[in-house]
């Protein structure tokens, strides 16, 4: 029987031998309302499948989305969970509220009348291949499924109830071709007889024969999907087996290789032999001819093999012989350019809740397996928000003396009783750090507002504050501890920080109260300003036992700079400890002890930095950050991870004296060392400790570099709109607008305060502007000016963004905003103030009343010598330069036949615009690694640099650090967008009466070319 006689037969089948399924799916509909797809004529099924395929569906669900779903307290999104494993392996373990069918009986008529048409059905295995073949039927037939990817595998490292996870050391080495061309396979096989078996799965079992469905007796099979799963065709093929196949010397029982792999992919290598098809268009007429017109089979291969099962399982239901490569790719070959997405235990399995047992169960019911995982992720996840955690004493001061209760922070000391006796921040409750994560003392702490830890200097307090905010709570550290809150040596005998402040405190074991001078109403607030609940569950009491575990050992939580460097420098390598910097890349090249290895605290957790950490977690760790209170939460979070850490006490300022190395508050003279340091990016020995020290330039340089790093700053009006407007004013950015105070007056941004940018970077305006991390949004009238003053701030440690377009973007009134951007694209019409006020966004606040304390966050401190100079650099520049040229200036320049005057002219859009068309003579870098020395030595000394992006925003950013390195750099004016019309060069934003002009460009070139390869264009 042919593969379409096969076709029409099934098809003429579903027509009569549907009826039983229909009929429940039929009482189903009548009560749901909801249709399912029939097959009513012969051909419809391969209609079915295309229309499926070509859908653009996407058919997969990660486990953290699952559970993300079950868990957020609304059951009305709850999909329908279908487990199609075996009744043993449902019963050792399956997520909650799941129904179990085996997936060889999911479409029989009384199985299958139990689906719901009218919700999402996730569907899950133990490794996603079997589910993905379920999830693609079930879609074909109209239902909407999902397969939970790598199944059970992702949901939780139990072996028991998971134990079929991919071992990367058992990927094979097996051949493969590279290009488009399929290539041929080479037999090293000796086999001569044909005995009609192959390997399939490992044992020599018979070809699978399919089922002629001719023969089928009326009644016997309900539809297509029941005809196909009750045939027993193997659902995979290991890459072993079809080696062993392919290389057995006898090509008659060779199966067909379809790769439905992207053609790129494909090129990139593919089993010798294989066809390529995308998925999305195997099932037309012209590819469906492509395939084995007779019984052969067929091994689908695609990455993992999920999306190879479903297209196994649709072509078995279209008539075709099938399988899958167990794996794909990732099974055939190690070569990760081949098989990018190997399954990775460490990285991909989550530990969701499981319930053992034949019930469904819930969500509460379920059991965490692996607490060391659980805590990993709860740490990643705090990590990865980026929250500040640091409050100074004079920002939790204002908000306990503003006479506003509602707002008041929970103020947990974690010093000992004897200390807080002698002298306490009043209304502040002692629980001992050591004893502060037991159950009894966790219930005290509120989880509807913030925490406020502090101890004697900040050190242990960071440690606290961690491990809070990684269960849940949204807790802060006092910098500094008690040593910035006064200067009693009684109740702060530690007073290193200078200066510190003499707020009240409070004798003996009471909290006592606050005696507030402010006058502050209420606003409506009174829930507080904590918006974080502590976790709850499993996740919960799994963290805090670890927590309370690693309190209870006693680990010192500090090593002092004399300890550590008489460690290092005992003549005994075995004894020394692992020292981790987490400061930036840029203050570690700076200076660092010997041998450290830098990485990041919000990188710290991942898998690949990890990996950097001792194997031997009972070695010990040093951390080291700039005082010690980064490092101080880093040590406990590792410390709950399992390792063996302690924090450098007072972090670079007690190794060493060198402010251009540890800049930070540190009273000299007192505890700070001049230990040895290494300079540069290279861990170093102690051997080869220097005191170091840098010149102005490359204090200028790093910090430049340091800013473009982590790429430029923007916001747009939409953005920012949506900020000053979500009624809630503690996330209001500070808006500051360096127009002319004339056109100020005109009309600003409600609440923008207005400063001329040439004297902004003078000591009396800096002081101005915020110095914690609240976001600064700088406006101008396009954006050009305001990227240059955007960029300076940020290297002076300001975090500062460019309102994109600037008031073009914000308002299309031409008296507010007269410059010409395109108001058909991306302009509004948001309110404005006229006159000298700062105004109120008017319809934005619904507090009653506008006097909120400062927002908690790192303070920013300007004081340090580094600081200095770069203020003063950047002063110099805003008070004399000349920031922009225009198109036609440039144009005029460029062709005046006088080759001298001729700029240096900067690209930095990306290499494909710039191949696309660019200024000729132009040569093309990155923005982000312009401060590379070896991007730097191209860039001339004694000529001009005219800097060009798409709109001349970029361009402002780096133009503007140039100068402040020394470079005589200008920014071309509206960027391409102004050098031609062509929207595939420029991507013109601005109207063509202003910016309309067609200079000449070098197209298709990534070539600079000369002037006189320029073509005019249009």
């Amino acid at each position: 029987m042919t593969k379409m006689d096969k076709i029409m037969t099934i098809a003429c089948i579903v027509i009569l031998l549907m009826g039983t399924v229909m009929f429940a799916v039929q009482k189903q509909n009548e009560t749901e309302g909801d249709d399912i797809l029939v097959v009513e004529e012969p051909g419809d099924m391969i209609s079915a499948t295309n229309a499926y395929v070509t859908s653009g569906k996407s058919t997969l669900i990660t486990a953290e989305a699952l559970y993300a779903n079950l868990n957020d307290g609304y059951a009305g999104n709850d999909p329908y969970i279908l487990s199609v494993r075996s009744a043993e392996a449902y019963e050792a373990g399956h997520i909650p509220g799941a129904v179990n069918i085996a997936w060889r009986s999911v479409f029989t008529p009384e199985n299958i009348s139990k689906l719901p048409n009218n919700k999402q059905i996730v569907v899950y295995c133990f490794t996603g291949h079997t589910a993905s073949q379920t999830t693609a039927m079930l879609n074909t037939l109209g239902y909407d499924a999902v397969c939970l990817k790598w199944g059970m595998c992702s949901w939780t490292s139990d072996t028991v109830v998971a134990p079929g996870y991919y071992d990367r050391s058992t990927i094979g080495e097996l051949p493969y071709v590279t290009g488009a061309e399929p290539g041929t396979w080479t037999t090293i096989g000796t086999r001569s007889d044909d005995t009609g078996t192959r390997q399939c799965g490992g044992d020599d079992e018979p070809a699978p024969t399919p089922v002629d469905t001719g023969d089928v007796a009326e009644g016997d099979f309900n539809g297509i999907a029941n005809v196909y799963m009750a045939e027993g065709k193997p659902a995979a093929i290991s890459a072993s087996s079809l080696y062993d196949n392919l290389n057995d010397g006898n090509v008659d029982n060779d199966p067909f290789i379809l790769s439905i792999r992207s053609a790129t992919q494909f090129a990139t290598g593919h089993i010798p032999g294989a066809i390529n098809i995308g998925f999305k268009s195997l099932f037309t007429e012209e590819n469906l001819t492509k395939l084995p017109d007779d019984d052969r089979q067929i091994v689908v291969v695609c990455y993992t093999g999920h999306t190879a099962s479903q297209a196994a399982s649709l072509l078995n239901m279209n008539g075709f012989n099938a399988t899958v490569l167990k794996w794909g790719m990732t099974g055939w070959h190690s070569d990760p350019t081949i098989a990018p997405s190997y399954y990775n235990r460490a990285t991909a399995c989550m530990n969701f809740p499981v319930v053992n047992g034949t019930e469904c169960g819930t969500l509460d019911d379920g059991f965490i397996a692996d607490s060391a995982r659980v805590v990993l992720t709860a740490t990643r996840e705090y990590l990865a928000a980026g929250k500040s955690t640091m409050i100074t004493a004079a920002a939790l001061h204002a908000n306990l003396d503003d006479g506003y209760t509602a707002n008041d922070p929970f103020i947990l000391s974690v010093r000992s009783a004897t200390a807080y006796e002698a002298g306490h921040i009043p209304g502040a409750v002692n629980i001992a750090w050591t004893e502060g994560f037991t159950e009894d003392n966790l219930a005290l702490l509120p989880t509807d507002r913030d925490i406020v830890v502090y101890c004697f200097t900040g050190h242990t307090a960071s440690q606290t504050t961690a491990m809070l905010n990684v269960l849940g709570y949204d807790a802060f550290c006092l910098k500094w501890g008690m040593c910035s809150w006064t200067t009693n040596s009684t109740v702060a005998p530690g007073s290193f920080i200078d200066p510190a402040e003499s707020y009240p405190t409070v004798p003996g074991s009471e909290p006592g109260t606050w005696t507030r001078s402010g006058t502050r109403q209420d606003c409506g607030d009174a829930t507080g300003t904590g918006e974080t609940e502590a976790i709850t569950g499993s996740v919960y009491d799994i963290t805090r036992t670890v927590c309370n575990n690693y309190l209870a050992e006693g680990k010192p939580a500090a090593v002092s700079a004399a300890s550590l460097y008489e460690n290092l420098n005992d003549g005994d390598a075995t004894n020394d400890p692992f020292v981790l910097t987490v400061r930036s890349a840029t203050q570690y090249a700076i200076g660092h002890i010997p041998g450290a290895i830098n990485i990041g605290l919000s990188g710290m957790f991942t898998d690949e930095n990890l990996t950097k950490l001792p194997e031997n977690k009972t070695r010990q760790i040093v951390v080291v950050c700039y005082t010690g209170h980064t490092a101080s939460q880093a040590t406990a979070l590792l410390n709950i991870n399992g390792y063996n850490a302690t924090a450098l006490k007072w972090g670079m300022t007690g190794w060493t004296a060198n402010t251009t190395i540890a800049p930070s508050r540190y009273v000299r003279g007192t505890a700070a060392s001049n230990f040895e340091v290494v300079i540069g990016t290279s861990a170093g020995t102690i051997a080869d400790g220097i005191i170091a020290g840098k010149t102005d330039a490359e204090i200028i340089k790093d910090a430049s570099r340091a800013y473009l790093e982590n790429g430029m700053k923007f916001i747009t009006a939409p953005t920012l709109r949506g900020l000053l407007n979500d009624t809630d004013d503690t996330n209001d950015p500070f808006v500051l607008s360096i127009r002319s105070s004339t056109h100020y007056a005109l009309g600003h941004i409600p609440g923008a305060i207005n400063m001329p940018w040439r004297s902004l970077f003078s000591i009396e305006n800096l002081t101005q502007l915020p110095d914690d991390e609240t976001q600064i949004v700088v406006v101008c009238y396009t954006g050009q000016t305001a990227s240059q003053v955007t960029a300076l701030l940020n290297v002076l440690g300001y975090n500062a963004s460019t309102l994109k377009h600037g008031m073009s973007a914000w308002t299309v009134n031409t008296t507010i905003a007269p410059y010409g951007f395109n108001n058909t694209t991306q302009q509004a019409a948001y309110p404005t103030v006229s006159g000298v006020d700062a105004g109120v966004m008017a319809d934005a606040i619904t507090r009653g009343c506008d006097d909120d304390i400062g927002v908690i966050g790192l303070t920013f401190e300007g004081s340090s010598d580094e600081w200095e100079i770069i203020r003063q650099a950047c002063e110099l520049y805003a008070a004399t330069a000349t920031f922009t040229v225009t198109n036609k200036a440039l144009f005029n320049n460029l062709d005046d036949n006088y080759t001298a005057n001729d700029p240096f002219i900067l690209s930095i859009r990306s290499s494909e615009h710039y191949a696309l068309g660019h200024v000729p003579t132009a040569t093309n870098l990155a923005a982000g690694t312009i401060f590379d020395d070896a991007n730097l030595a191209t860039l001339p000394a004694d000529k001009q640099i005219v800097v060009y992006c798409y709109t001349g925003q970029g361009a402002g950013h780096l133009s503007a650090l140039l100068n402040i390195n020394g470079y005589n750099a200008i920014s071309l004016k509206y960027g391409m967008c102004s050098w031609t019309n062509s929207t595939d060069v420029g991507n013109s934003c601005y109207t063509p009466d202003l910016a309309g002009f067609d200079f000449e460009v070098v197209l298709d070139s990534t070539e600079p070319g000369v002037w006189a390869d320029g073509e005019l264009v249009g």
